[in-house]
């Protein structure tokens, strides 16, 4: 029975490694995502505020 345990705790590991590694992935593309959209909001809202100081 023993024998028959270790390789499923090897898969565990295995799969564990390869899941965090994927969500490590995953959260560094969301972070650059939200950086890259965060820039975006910041220069249409800067240039939203420039437009309006010219109008007036």
């Amino acid at each position: 029975m023993i024998s028959e345990k270790i390789p499923d705790l090897n898969e565990c590991e295995a799969f564990e490694k390869t899941f965090f590694n994927y969500t490590d992935i995953l959260r560094n593309v969301h972070m650059e995502i939200g950086l890259q959209w965060g820039i975006m909001l910041t220069m249409q809202i800067m240039k939203g505020i420039i437009n309006a100081d010219n109008k007036q």
